[in-house]
Formats: structure tokens, sequence, C-alpha cells
């Protein structure tokens, strides 16, 4: 079974999954890794976080499983599928905070159909040799955290350098592309086949299906931090957060952008109350749209 999961990995993700194993062991050997390492799992497997990643993951099993009742999913993908599960879907699970945002849910739709998800899911059809792949990671690493590290930096005596990398790494990328276009011009009969085109489509498909249980999170998160503020305002008085729980919940529903204003303003007003009747007021103003945040 081990054998067989490792024959369906090319090169390129056998060589990532390589250097990870290699970081980790490396990571081991050091006190301050092994803290770290100790420190990350503690946090994922801390009962706020975990249970969100459980219910997670049952949703994009429930995902997959009607995917697979219309035949558009097989064990044939179960690689990609976790390869865009452990990096997509973790990313957007991660940053479901940014959901309120404008324009958000429209950028990450169209962001998993552009042009350049075709170039690089071409550029991962058809790659080089192990030991190229090997050799090619830890560099591209290198020049894009030196990139990064001198965008950071912004002096003006790196400049040079760093325009250097950034030609550098898109000429590396250039090389990438021209080797997978010419390798699926001479190999067209097992390039255009309908396993690829499903796999191409899977990824952005995936992508849109999983938006829907981001917004949860992100309303179900943004409801908790208000609630959560509310009780802490409301002190000993339970009508008072009572009130304004159900008033807040029944204004917002599942609006999350309504929830964000709310959360911004309202909440700023919270610390002045001292009676239901306030209350009352309050809610009442800013639903006639006379409450403002105060300066």
């Amino acid at each position: 079974m081990i054998e067989s999961a490792i024959s369906a990995l090319n090169n390129r993700e056998k060589a990532l999954i390589f250097w990870i194993i290699v970081i980790v062991i490396f990571l081991l050997t050091k006190a301050g890794g092994r803290r770290s390492i100790l420190s990350l799992i503690k946090i994922f497997f801390s009962w706020t976080i975990f249970r969100i990643f459980l219910l997670m993951t049952f949703y994009l099993s429930l995902i997959i499983a009607g995917l697979y009742k219309i035949h558009f999913w097989d064990f044939s993908a179960t690689k990609d599928t976790l390869f865009w599960f452990t990096g997509t879907a973790l990313v957007m699970f991660v940053n479901y905070n940014n959901a309120y945002k404008d324009h958000f849910f429209r950028n990450s739709v169209l962001g998993s159909i552009t042009v350049a998800v075709f170039i690089e899911f071409l550029i991962n059809l058809y790659v080089f040799n192990i030991f190229v792949e090997l050799l090619l990671l830890p560099i591209l690493v290198i020049i894009t955290g030196m990139i990064v590290l001198a965008e950071i930096k912004k002096e003006p005596e790196i400049e040079l350098t760093k325009k250097f990398l950034q030609w550098l790494l898109a000429i590396i990328g250039i090389a990438f592309l021209l080797h997978a276009i010419i390798s699926a011009i001479e190999h067209f009969s097992t390039f255009a086949t309908l396993r690829n085109l499903r796999d191409f489509i899977l990824y952005s498909l995936l992508t849109v299906l999983f938006l829907p249980f981001i917004y949860l999170l992100a309303v179900y998160s943004l409801y908790e931090s208000i609630f959560l503020r509310v009780d802490r305002a409301a002190k000993s008085d339970q009508e008072i957060a009572r009130f304004l729980r159900r008033k807040i919940f029944r204004l917002c529903l599942l609006n999350l952008k309504t929830l964000n204003d709310c959360s911004k303003t309202i909440i700023a007003h919270l610390w002045t109350l001292r009676t239901k009747e306030e209350a009352m007021l309050l809610m009442q103003k800013y639903q006639a749209n006379q409450l403002s945040l105060p300066e």
C-alpha cells in the first residue's frame, strides 16, 4: 500500500516530501526546534482549533462523497485531493478571518479559474527527474526567501540584488513552463485525456465548494467574538446580555458584512450601557443608522 502511494507521486512531490522530512528531522535534533514542533502540536490539538478542523474534514468528506456519487471523483484523485487539502484548504482555513473583506469570495472564485492555475497545473504535470527536482526545490526556496527578505528591508543597496533574483526566478519559471509545453506537445495523446481535465477542474471545484464552509466559519467566529464582548460589557446583568445577543442575531443573521459592521459599531458603545432601556435605545439608533464609532 505504501509502495503504491509512493508510485502515485511525481518526482516534484517526492522531492517536496523528502525535504520536508529532512527539515523535520533537523528541527528534532535541536532543542528549540523540538519545542517549536511541540508548541505547534499543542496548538493544533487545542479543542478550539481541533473541533473546527474536524468539522472542516467532515464537510470536505461530504463534498468528496457527493462528487463520488456523481462519478466525478474516484480514488485515482486521492493524491490531488490531499495536496489541495494540505495546501489551498489549509491556507483558506488559516485566513478565514479575511472573509468579511470586500470581494474576498469573488476573488477566491476568480483566483481558482485563472490562466495561472492552468499554467501551474501544466508545470506540475510534467516534471524533471528526481535529482533535478531535489536540487531545484531548495534553490527556489532560497531565492524566494531572499526576495521576500529584500521586500521587507527595502534597503536601496540590495535593490539591484532583488531585481536580479526576480529575473532569475522568472527565467527558471519560464524554463519550467517551456519544459511542460514541449512535453505536452510530444505526449499530446496522454495529455489530452478526460482524467487530466478532471484533475484540472477538481482544484477549482473543491475551492469553490469549500467557500461556504469558510463563510459560515467566519460568521460563527465573529458571533463568538461579539457575544463574548457583550457578556463582558454586561457583566453580571444577564438580561441585558441576552437582549443584545437576540437583537444582534435577528439583525445580522448570516449576513457577514452586516455582522462585521455591527461588531465595529455596536460593540464600541457597549461599555456605556447600564440598563436594558439603554441597550434598546442603542439598537434602535443602530437600525436607524444614527450610530457612529465613538471618537
